[in-house]
């Protein structure tokens, strides 16, 4: 008999890629408390619109589902906007955190959730 896959190790191994890869940021929701979670952007999508006067970019961004404030209120495109830090080139967020960009998500957060244990949460922001 084949032996069974296991998902809980799934998630713990896309948490530690993200732990290596990421940042730490928090959710921004109004009416709540921050929630922190740890992300990596892993894809820039730049947007040339001929009307407009920016050229907005898109993020591709995948977020660690093991957070327990993450697990108990999920991520909301409707809702939530994502807050990243200034980070060091070194690796890290500058002491004490400081702000760098609150992301408005252009798409619904997409759970990668094989046998229903959500392993990550993949969507886009724009700035």
């Amino acid at each position: 008999m084949a032996t069974k896959f296991d998902y809980l190790d799934a998630r713990n191994f896309a948490d530690e890629l993200i732990q290596f890869f990421g940042m730490d940021a928090v959710l921004r929701r109004e009416g709540m408390a921050d929630r922190p979670c740890r992300i990596a952007m892993v894809e820039w999508r730049p947007r040339e619109r001929a009307t407009d006067l920016t050229n907005p970019t898109d993020r591709y961004v995948i977020m660690s589902a093991l957070n327990v404030e993450i697990q108990a209120t999920p991520p909301d495109d409707e809702k939530d906007l994502l807050v990243t830090y200034k980070q060091l080139p070194t690796g890290g967020p500058v002491l004490p955190l400081e702000e760098d960009e609150s992301l408005p998500m252009t798409s619904p957060p997409k759970p990668t959730a094989p046998a229903g244990i959500v392993a990550c949460y993949e969507f886009t922001v724009r700035r």
